[in-house]
């Protein structure tokens, strides 16, 4: 007799591990969609800060300089380093009736030349010329070239102590004390009583450089010694910024160049229709001494204040009132209006209290200012105790920002001192304005009033 196998069904089992799984899974999706839906504004907390007017100039630099002439004839060598200061012995150039770009001389080892300081004044200059590089001017490598080895023959004359370095080479010492620069541009005698506004626009600006190698006569230009540390920039103004100055006797000024910042005197001279400001400095001379013309800002004014971003910012207009249409309802001591409302069947009117919100209130000419969802432009207001109306027609616009200190976008009122592109300096302490530490909305423009804030 075969064997009969009856199958039987197995009884469902319940898996809490599977069930919660499952109801977490839902809710993360909910979680997710939710969150995807969901609008998020961003905000900015208020903090103190600053704003400063910057006004950028071309400057004309003015300088106590010299020119040297040669007495003979031949190659020159320069020893001394251009921009450095040479006292009244340093050794600047050689002349030589034949043309050496280096002394052969096997007594002096390398390592007596270029020893750890003029390394680093070496890696210096370097490193300047690569802050400075530009395509445009690629023609300064030039300028590099001659001044690393004036670097490199003035340790040269370091080591060797001897009047003529070689046979049929003739030294040339500094005549008296200064920084040694090796270009000339015709405008050496300018001082800050006689350059004009040509000179200013570098109509008379002609550089010429004296190179290594180069052979000269008697009477040709060398070089160039600038004898003082006190040395002036000079500018064309407007009247604008002559008003701005007024009342100020130092200004504050950043060099583009190298971002070298001063505070320095200066003076307002006014001549052939031109306003010039002429800013004199006592130090910084040697860093700027092969530069004709230095683009500078200056630091005019920096204003303090709450510093917040421009997106922030946004123009609303509020309704104008009378101060006599202003008054107290309800149960509370909130100001607001009596509004006229008529009803479109039976065109009987009611007179119902709305409590506004006070943005700015103009005591001299006795005005307030609100701004109410429920209140539209074309609106009657009562005048209290009595039959006077008045039709919400006037507004003024007030620049504002909104914020969320209470969980929902709300205008304040802001008073703009000054701006930049991204940011603006509003007043501190004014009524019905910001405080440090208020959250706006960063982007004015995604938001609306009264909208809550996730």
């Amino acid at each position: 007799m075969a064997q009969q196998v009856v199958k039987f069904k197995k009884p469902f089992q319940f898996k809490s591990a599977t069930a919660i799984f499952a109801v977490l899974s839902v809710y993360l999706i909910f979680l997710i969609i939710a969150f995807a839906l969901n609008k998020h504004t961003s905000t900015y907390e208020v903090k103190t800060g600053n704003l400063a007017s910057y006004y950028s100039y071309t400057a004309l630099a003015l300088r106590s300089e010299r020119i040297v002439k040669s007495s003979s004839n031949g190659y020159i060598n320069f020893f001394a380093e251009e921009g450095r200061k040479a006292s009244a012995k340093t050794l600047v150039y050689s002349l030589s009736n034949e043309k050496y770009s280096v002394i052969p001389d096997s007594s002096i080892k390398t390592e007596d030349i270029l020893t750890a300081k003029r390394l680093s004044r070496i890696a210096e200059r370097l490193e300047s010329y690569s802050y400075e590089y530009s395509d445009t001017n690629f023609s300064n490598v030039y300028g590099l070239k001659d001044s690393l080895n004036s670097m490199y023959m003035e340790g040269v004359a370091d080591v060797n102590k001897s009047g003529k370095l070689i046979p049929g080479m003739s030294a040339y010492y500094a005549y008296e004390p200064g920084v040694v620069i090796y270009s000339v541009d015709g405008m050496e005698e300018l001082n800050v009583n006689t350059f004009t506004e040509d000179d200013l626009n570098g109509v008379n600006h002609t550089s010429k450089a004296v190179l290594n190698g180069e052979y000269i006569n008697v009477g040709d230009t060398v070089y160039k010694v600038i004898t003082s540390e006190t040395w002036f920039l000079a500018c064309k103004i407007d009247k604008e910024l002559k008003n701005l100055l007024k009342e100020k006797s130092y200004v504050k000024i950043k060099f583009k160049k190298d971002n070298f910042r001063m505070e320095v005197p200066f003076t307002i001279d006014e001549r052939d229709g031109a306003i010039f400001l002429i800013l004199e400095l006592n130090s910084g001379m040697i860093r700027y001494a092969s530069d004709r013309y230095l683009d500078i800002n200056l630091d005019i004014e920096t204003v303090s204040g709450y510093k917040i971003p421009n997106s922030s910012i946004l123009d609303v207009a509020f309704y104008e009132i009378d101060e006599e249409y202003m008054t107290k309802g309800g149960n509370s001591d909130s100001l607001g209006v009596l509004l006229s409302v008529v009803d479109s069947k039976t065109k009987k009117e009611t007179v119902k209290f709305i409590p506004v919100g006070i943005y700015y209130h103009d005591e001299e000419n006795k005005k307030y200012y609100i701004h109410d969802t429920r209140i539209d432009k074309g609106d009657e207001i009562v005048r209290p105790n009595s039959n006077e109306r008045s039709i919400l027609d006037k507004d003024r616009i007030f620049t504002c920002v909104y914020c969320v200190n209470k969980g929902y976008a709300y205008l304040k009122l802001v008073d703009v001192l000054t701006n930049n592109e991204d940011y603006s300096i509003i007043a501190r302490g004014t009524r019905f304005g910001l405080s440090a530490y208020d959250h706006i909305v960063l982007d004015s423009k995604k938001i609306t009033e009264g909208e809550l804030i996730n």
